[in-house]
């Protein structure tokens, strides 16, 4: 929560601050045509919801006990906070009866792993027991854009779309270990997991409308981003484990299905912005700046071949042991705030 708080605290500031008397960037200048370059860093704090597409689910039961004593079901993504620097540079032409024309390239890179307890299936009542039991999800994204941009202002509203190439990477991991002493004269040592990836490219369109707010140097406005891409998917489904329990002989086993390369069908992406910005700079000044402060949301679902998984169990002594760990396409969910910090020249 800290970095969000830092983020709003910033903002505020910047906003103050432009308030006390700037001038709008990227606005057509009166008195004819202009010609700008600007970049921008552009930060984001987020909340994650991956998805693997996949699902791990694990059983141990001691005979001994009346109740059914550890039931997880989990590996299918964890939610977690991230936080991911974007990128934007572009060229803007503008004229004195409110067109504009350019060009951007825009990059985001995010990398993010969360750890936690194991998942509990609903309605299980976990008995006592010595193991250590967690969940550990990775996630990781990229994007990659180059587009043309054309825009009109009249009226205190600016239009602006935008069309071209996205390249994209995507990769979920879900993992559900359990380690160590279960119950009396029992030791298990038990590794599932799952995960899902793509590599592709296709066509990306966004729209920006935002309206300047009379006689201040701020304006609102909102966004949407969508893409749909083609490319190649990998994905698996694994099961490792070792459960021993003297006298007998210790049950081992392992397995794993993948699917690499598969044709995936598609990546579909969309983005939605609301936002507002200050600007920064006087009038007639060719080095401006600019603060945006934005609520972003973020679905990327991906389509393609299913994968199907991989399974380790038995019994030996008291203790029954049963997982298994799926396979799947799956996809991430992002929600959060950005602050963009730009200038043109």
């Amino acid at each position: 929560m800290m970095p969000r708080l830092a983020l709003l605290l910033c903002a505020v500031a910047l906003l103050t601050f432009a308030a006390s008397g700037a001038h709008a960037e990227r606005r057509p200048e009166p008195s004819g045509e202009r010609s700008n370059w600007f970049v921008s860093l552009d930060p984001l704090f987020v909340e994650t919801t991956p998805r693997t597409g996949g699902v791990v689910t694990l059983r141990l039961d001691d005979s001994r006990t009346t109740e059914m004593d550890m039931q997880l079901r989990g590996g299918d993504g964890m939610e977690g906070e991230a936080h991911a620097p974007r990128i934007t540079l572009g060229w803007r032409w503008n004229t004195s009866s409110g067109l504009s024309v350019g060009a951007q390239g825009r990059f985001f890179d995010l990398a993010n792993a969360t750890t936690g307890p194991g998942p509990v299936a609903p309605g299980t009542v976990v008995q006592p027991n010595f193991a250590t039991v967690s969940e550990t999800g990775s996630l990781q994204l990229f994007t990659g854009d180059f587009e043309a941009v054309a825009g009109y202002s009249r009226w205190g509203f600016t239009l602006e779309g935008t069309a071209g190439h996205r390249a994209a990477h995507l990769l979920t991991e879900g993992e559900i270990e359990v380690f160590g002493v279960f119950t009396s004269g029992n030791f298990v040592e038990l590794q599932f997991s799952n995960g899902s990836s793509f590599e592709g490219d296709g066509n990306v369109v966004a729209y920006t409308l935002a309206y300047q707010v009379e006689r201040w140097p701020l304006s609102v406005f909102v966004g949407r981003r969508t893409a749909t891409l083609d490319g190649k998917s990998n994905s698996f489904g694994r099961a490792v484990g070792a459960v021993a329990s003297s006298p007998s002989a210790p049950l081992i086993g392992a397995a794993t299905v993948r699917r690499n390369g598969a044709s995936a069908t598609d990546l579909i992406m969309g983005e939605t912005r609301y936002g507002v910005q200050a600007d920064l700079g006087r009038a007639g000044s060719r080095f401006r700046s600019f603060a945006r402060l934005t609520f972003e949301r973020m679905e990327w679902n991906l389509d393609g071949p299913p994968t199907g998984g991989a399974g380790f169990g038995g019994t030996i002594g008291n203790l029954t042991t049963s997982g298994f760990a799926s396979a799947g396409l799956g996809g991430a969910r992002l929600e959060g705030w950005s602050l963009a910090l730009g200038t043109a020249f």
